[in-house]
């Protein structure tokens, strides 16, 4: 049988990156890690360089390839063009013979792997728009202006759990718009919470009882914002600045005519869909990721492990500190999206 070679363009691209990084002093390990690729497959092109000049891969003997080139080039571009076909799906729709793992080889051989897509909500002209008039208003904002501001938001902590999805696609490539799985929310509520945090940690997290409404919202502003925020973060007389986001309850005329009566909140003209620029969106990220629904579905079981994970980070003053200190960074990649999400 013939002999026959296996290298492709991006294939040959990573091996001269790794031997350029490596004629620039770049420790293996370190090239290893940038590349996505073991310590072993580094040092063994750099071997192969040192001793042969070469890149390309051996000749080899053994069964040929199944699929051509122009089948190759179908694969790639539908996985391009749609990242969200399985690899079922791509060998169905071009008819192919072959058996969709050859598919899934075959993307993997050009740079493109499965991977679970970011979910974003759908942001319409007028949000990008906000957004990106909201980034560039903030952008030069020091850091001590952030560290100092109250960052308050709603949680529903759910049973239901959102099914795995894949998408196809090169790496670093997770926020790139055709690569996002857009979706409007929906679940099971199981139990609310409000809370507030600042640069400094967590402050005061409540359950809220019942349907959540502009009169219950100012009663938590009253009763437990302005005492806690005073007695841990801004002292009287200080001016509080204060976000929340763009809901129908923060909008309602009652909470607007409650805080008309406190000057004292300095309220954010925040953008809607503005989550990803909201470090205490990350906050409440991280409570689900260290506390498993699953482990108890009772609205009690949910309210006391939801307030065991709030004070475990309460001891962690870094995890808040550097959510605050990476807001700059949000609004730079709002300006660079032009209004379009960020990674965060």
């Amino acid at each position: 049988m013939a002999a026959r070679r296996t290298d492709n363009p991006a294939v040959i691209a990573t091996r001269g990156r790794m031997i350029g990084m490596w004629e620039a002093g770049m420790p293996l390990p370190a090239i290893a890690h940038e590349l996505g690729v073991s310590r072993q497959t580094v040092w063994r092109w750099v071997q192969r360089w040192q001793e042969e000049g070469v890149l390309m891969t051996k000749p080899k003997s053994g069964r040929p390839k199944v699929t051509n080139r122009q089948e190759e080039q179908q694969i790639i571009t539908t996985a391009r063009k749609r990242p969200m076909l399985s690899s079922y799906q791509i060998t169905h729709h071009h008819q192919l013979p072959h058996h969709p793992r050859t598919t899934r080889r075959r993307l993997h051989e050009g740079g493109i792997h499965c991977f679970v897509p970011a979910v974003k909500e759908t942001l319409s002209p007028a949000n990008k728009e906000a957004r990106l008039e909201f980034a560039l208003q903030y952008l030069p904002m020091e850091p001590e202006f952030w560290e100092t501001t109250i960052f308050t938001d709603e949680k529903v902590f759910t049973s239901v759990e959102s099914p795995a999805r894949q998408c196809w696609r090169p790496k670093n490539t997770r926020y790139q718009p055709e690569n996002i799985c857009n979706i409007k929310r929906s679940g099971r509520k199981s139990t609310s919470f409000w809370g507030w945090m600042w640069g400094y940690g967590p402050g005061e997290l409540v359950k809220i009882e019942g349907r959540f409404n502009g009169q219950q919202y100012i009663e938590v502003l009253e009763e437990l914002l302005l005492p806690s925020v005073r007695a841990m973060a801004i002292p009287h007389p200080l001016p509080i600045k204060f976000v929340h986001d763009n809901s129908s309850i923060h909008r309602s005329k009652v909470v607007q005519q409650w805080l008309n009566e406190h000057p004292e909140l300095e309220v954010f003209d925040w953008p809607t869909k503005g989550c990803d620029i909201n470090p205490i969106e990350n906050l409440w990220a991280i409570m689900c990721r260290e506390w498993d629904v699953g482990d108890d579905r009772t609205e009690a079981g949910i309210e006391r492990k939801a307030r065991e994970v709030w004070e475990s980070v309460r001891r962690r003053p870094n995890v808040c500190s550097n959510l605050v200190k990476s807001i700059p960074s949000r609004l730079e990649e709002v300006i660079s999206a032009f209004g379009g999400w960020s990674s965060y």
